[in-house]
């Protein structure tokens, strides 16, 4: 099915077990509920979920970095078929690391999760942007 044509826009959250609970919760807030929110414990399971059913986002979140490594975030950044937000700590090497690597856009943790709305922002953000990505290599 085709993305637009979906009555909610699909997350795929790609956190591991520390922040899935903090995340699943967030997405129980205003404006989030207008999405339909899946979760991936490792960035293995999140390339087999999105090869099976495409998503409008990917959230992938520093622990799981941390955790894996670099290389599952490195894979899913290179298909560049789907946008990817990076939520992390406030440490800057994290970012850097996962900017260089083709994410879409970022925002740290405790801003997502203080402010839903500003979390809403910019996921809609980083879908029109990786959109326009798309259509330009395309062009």
């Amino acid at each position: 099915m085709p993305l637009s044509a979906r009555p909610r826009p699909r997350v795929l959250a790609a956190t591991g077990p520390e922040r899935s609970g903090e995340l699943l919760a967030l997405f129980a807030q205003e404006p989030l509920t207008a999405w339909e929110m899946q979760s991936a414990d490792s960035f293995a399971q999140a390339r087999f979920l999105l090869q099976h059913q495409p998503c409008d986002l990917l959230i992938a979140t520093s622990e799981l970095m941390e955790r894996e490594g670099s290389q599952g975030l490195a894979w899913l950044a290179c298909q560049r078929q789907t946008p990817i937000l990076f939520l992390g700590d406030d440490r800057a090497r994290a970012y850097s690391q996962a900017m260089e690597l083709g994410i879409t856009m970022w925002l740290p943790w405790t801003l997502a999760l203080a402010h839903p709305p500003l979390l809403h922002a910019v996921m809609q953000h980083a879908i029109k942007d990786g959109q326009a990505k798309i259509t330009l290599e395309r062009t």
